[in-house]
């Protein structure tokens, strides 16, 4: 994603005058700028980037051939596409149940990790069927990983 933030409810904003100017609800006179520096640009931007169907974000429905795109594409796609779903989808915030730190977790939590962050990696990138992520938890569990889920559920149950 790529934005520069002016104020905290920046992105809420931006998404809303942007997909109610494109729907046509709105005109730039009815948009207060001064506490959103950055939507100005981004209104007059669009008008000149985005084609028809404007409810239609796909890369070949903007003009990529203005000398804007360049600069402002990338926002304004981060903006309509990318934060979409953290304007419109409920956030249900997910808490950690433990925040300490185990006996094995002090020994073996660094290999364990590491072990992760190889395996995704492989994954993503294509290296590995993603059968591997079953060898991976079996290795993990083997390796401490399950010593260390009993120790926290100990914990969590004092």
């Amino acid at each position: 994603m790529f934005n520069v933030y002016d104020n905290a409810d920046e992105i809420e904003t931006s998404y809303d005058a942007l997909t109610k100017y494109l729907a046509g609800e709105i005109t730039m006179d009815d948009v207060d700028f001064s506490r959103h520096k950055l939507l100005k640009n981004d209104m007059e931007a669009v008008t000149e980037l985005k084609k028809e169907p404007y409810d239609d974000f796909s890369l070949d429905k903007w003009n990529l051939d203005s000398d804007l795109a360049k600069n402002n594409l990338p926002r304004l796609v981060s903006i309509l596409v990318g934060e979409a779903p953290s304007v419109n989808d409920k956030y249900i915030p997910v808490y950690n149940a433990y925040n300490g730190q185990t006996e094995t977790m002090q020994t073996k939590w660094a290999n364990l990790k590491k072990m992760e962050e190889e395996t995704f990696a492989k994954i993503v990138m294509g290296k590995a069927d993603i059968s591997e992520f079953d060898t991976f938890v079996e290795n993990w569990k083997n390796q401490g990983g399950d010593q260390i889920l009993k120790e926290i559920n100990d914990e969590l149950g004092k």
